[in-house]
């Protein structure tokens, strides 16, 4: 499948876009995504990138934050459920780590989203339980 990467930051309220980061969040509700959009849109060091597909159908998407010493966080990944396993999320990853030109890229990470993290070169370590019994880690690329 060819993909192509976008600007979406000014596609932030349409309804690829707020579908997808929908999925992202954990518990949304329609004024948690209205202020989080929001945020994406005026916060000039947020970024969201989007990947289309054949039929310009978005078929994903990254938020992330970057900061001034040419490192970024991601905030957001998102690909739709049944592109899966595709490798869309891998293409998004590595596409914003050229585009922003990054020497450094940290997330967070359930411990079953580690080894789509670990074969990207990420590194990994263990930043707490919540709810119990729950391990989030940190994960970080640096290149």
């Amino acid at each position: 499948m060819a993909l192509q990467f976008f600007n979406a930051k000014p596609y932030y309220n349409t309804e690829p876009v707020r579908d997808l980061m929908w999925s992202a969040l954990p518990y949304p509700n329609d004024e948690m995504l209205d202020r989080l959009l929001q945020r994406y849109h005026d916060d000039d060091d947020m970024r969201l990138i989007g990947a289309v597909g054949d039929g310009d159908n978005v078929l994903g998407i990254v938020g992330l934050k970057i900061d001034h010493e040419g490192g970024g966080t991601i905030l957001h990944l998102r690909v739709h459920d049944d592109l899966l396993r595709q490798g869309i999320g891998s293409a998004m990853v590595m596409k914003v780590i050229d585009l922003l030109k990054l020497h450094r890229l940290d997330s967070r990470s359930a411990e079953p989203l580690l080894p789509f993290y670990s074969q990207l070169g990420f590194t990994s370590w263990v930043i707490g339980e919540k709810p119990r019994g729950t391990k989030w880690y940190g994960v970080r690329w640096e290149g």
